[in-house]
């Protein structure tokens, strides 16, 4: 059986698209590039990708991903890490520390211990 986990962030990804295809690529909105990541947000398909790695990463990790892998989804994905992450955080899909520029959260996640708490029956 496959996580119940990982069906939340697959359900999330793609309710905040526009469409999804077979493959989970969503497709284009507006511009010939650009992706519905919200009702009032949208980022081009390349963003869109490293957006959707980095909130698999904290699934995956259980915490926010660290610059290394930061780096090598930037890599991956042909995207300015640090642009990247400046639209993200412009448009509130990321929340980063003030001082050190660390993913604090990416909603639905955070990277910091809350009151918020998700129970599962298995």
């Amino acid at each position: 059986m496959a996580d119940p986990r990982a069906r939340h962030v697959s359900q999330t990804a793609s309710q905040t698209t526009t469409e999804t295809t077979d493959d989970t690529s969503p497709q284009p909105s507006d511009g010939a590039d650009r992706v519905h990541v919200c009702r009032s947000t949208t980022l081009p398909r390349a963003q869109y990708r490293f957006y959707r790695a980095l909130l698999l990463a904290f699934l995956e990790r259980g915490a926010p991903p660290d610059r290394e892998l930061l780096d090598q989804h930037a890599r991956r994905f042909g995207v300015d890490l640090e642009a990247t992450l400046t639209t993200l955080a412009t448009h509130d899909l990321v929340q980063r520390h003030p001082a050190t520029g660390a993913i604090r959260a990416a909603y639905p996640f955070s990277g910091m211990p809350t009151p918020h708490r998700l129970v599962h029956d298995h």
